[in-house]
């Protein structure tokens, strides 16, 4: 009896030896093709995200007329709710104010947070924003009402956003189809919708922020799926693994935790590389008969199931193997089977007679190695790169001679430490604590500015005379 459905897995090699996930769930949604697109920042992708989110489209064509820009389309139509009297001189004033307010060489200003859902008005699809899109919306999204609620919403007190929210073309339902992923980090889910329900109340930091906050936990994500994947079986995937960051404002050398070889930048980057390959392991791997299932995967795929397949991690496996949900050795059976099966199809030296003495996390490691060999080091690099790409612009700084390391600028980190202060004062040692809790480390010197950083804006208050205990008060 299987527990690896091998044939399945070769018929997928036989047919096409590219790599492919086959009825496996996907993990990420980058491609081995640099996007320019994600390295510019995430502004056109955000508004994919919500509209996808909130399964809504705009209601309207960009124009009867092509060659009408579609920041021009939307400034026509907002003043289209004002009467002007016939007084077309006072229509193009009010015209070139909203350009002015609105726009940024074409691109839209976020004044108010219902103005997300018009960032892509008049763009043609991007097939890999969307794929981006549904994966922000899998890893980010907890509770969909709610979220969708943030960004449907019009109300405001400000006259003058009422007459742009109220002249906006109406938005309506999409039956889009949209792409399932796996979300390995349901941590960073929660803080991510934490985040925003407390931000909600301050509105107006809210609508200039998003962006910047969305950007951290995509990016976090794919840093942390680096070093947990790296670390296999061992890696927990209940919390975030610490990164070591520094302040843009502070001086770094050699020795700093920020720009050594370990939790820091360079590590991650390093093993980015071996994302590509991870991911398709992983996919092989998933591919498990389990007791229960009356259908191996080649009758699954006829049936035109076409997730059918649990993306599950190494930790999984172990747990499945250590509860005996799938028998050890029957598997690590079938792993040795797709292990020469796979060198055969791929044209990969394999010693048969070695693997006999292998146990399974030797097996795992062997399988890997033999991926990354039957994938071209281009493909490996660059899938690497597009996962790191959201965040390289925002989040990561050149330090000279030290290469690049992970960076908050001032803005990035009154940001994260007013969420995780919130609305009520907190001991500094918490504060670090929460930082950590979202996957950034600071070493002692870094620390010392972060304690500068506080004082500059008067927010730090000691419990005591003697100043033994510190506290940090709201920034918001």
């Amino acid at each position: 009896m299987r527990v690896l459905d091998v044939p399945y897995l070769v018929s997928k090699f036989e047919k096409d030896t590219r790599h492919t996930t086959g009825l496996c769930e996907d993990i990420l949604p980058y491609t081995t093709k640099l996007l320019k697109d994600l390295e510019k920042g995430i502004h056109q992708t955000i508004g994919r995200f919500i509209t996808k989110s909130g399964k809504v489209k705009i209601d309207i064509k960009r124009s009867e007329d092509t060659l009408v820009e579609p920041n021009v389309r939307l400034i026509e139509l907002i003043a289209n709710q004002i009467e002007f009297n016939n007084d077309e001189d006072n229509r193009v004033l009010f015209e070139k104010f909203l350009a002015e307010y609105l726009f940024d060489s074409k691109q839209l200003r976020i004044v108010h947070p219902y103005l997300f859902n018009y960032v892509n008005f008049g763009d043609g699809k991007n097939f890999n924003l969307d794929k981006i899109a549904d994966f922000m919306r899998e890893i980010l999204v907890d509770e969909p009402e709610e979220f969708n609620s943030l960004f449907l919403e019009k109300s405001t007190d400000n006259l003058l956003l009422k007459v742009i929210v109220n002249g906006l073309p109406d938005l309506e339902k999409s039956t889009e189809r949209e792409l399932d992923y796996k979300n390995h980090l349901s941590v960073i889910k929660r803080f991510y919708q934490q985040d925003l329900n407390f931000l909600k109340n301050h509105k107006e930091y809210f609508t200039d922020k998003l962006e910047l906050l969305t950007t951290f936990y995509l990016f976090m994500y794919s840093c942390q799926l680096i070093v947990k994947f790296e670390k296999q079986e061992k890696a927990q995937y209940h919390s975030l693994d610490g990164l070591y960051f520094s302040i843009e404002t502070e001086q770094l050398s050699k020795k700093r935790k920020a720009s050594g070889d370990y939790e820091s930048y360079n590590y991650v980057n390093s093993k980015s590389e071996k994302l590509f390959a991870h991911m398709h392991v992983l996919a092989q791997l998933s591919h498990i008969i389990y007791p229960e299932q009356h259908q191996n995967y080649l009758e699954l795929e006829k049936a035109k199931d076409q997730k059918a397949v649990q993306a599950l991690t190494y930790k999984d496996i172990r747990d499945l193997i250590e509860v005996k949900t799938i028998n050890q050795s029957m598997y690590e059976k079938d792993l040795k089977e797709w292990i020469e099966q796979y060198s055969r199809l791929q044209n990969l030296s394999i010693n048969s007679m070695e693997l006999k003495d292998k146990n399974y996390d030797e097996l795992i490691s062997i399988l890997i190695s033999q991926v990354r060999k039957g994938m071209a080091d281009k493909n490996q690099k660059e899938f690497g790169k597009n996962a790191l790409a959201i965040g390289k612009k925002t989040f990561v700084k050149q330090r000279g001679s030290l290469g690049n390391v992970f960076n908050l600028t001032h803005e990035s980190f009154y940001l994260i430490a007013a969420i995780v202060i919130k609305d009520k004062r907190i001991p500094l040692n918490e504060l670090f604590d929460g930082f950590e809790k979202r996957g950034i480390k600071f070493d002692r010197h870094s620390k010392v500015e972060v304690l500068r950083l506080l004082e500059k804006i008067n927010v730090i208050d000691k419990k005591s005379d003697s100043g033994d205990a510190q506290y940090v008060k709201p920034i918001l």
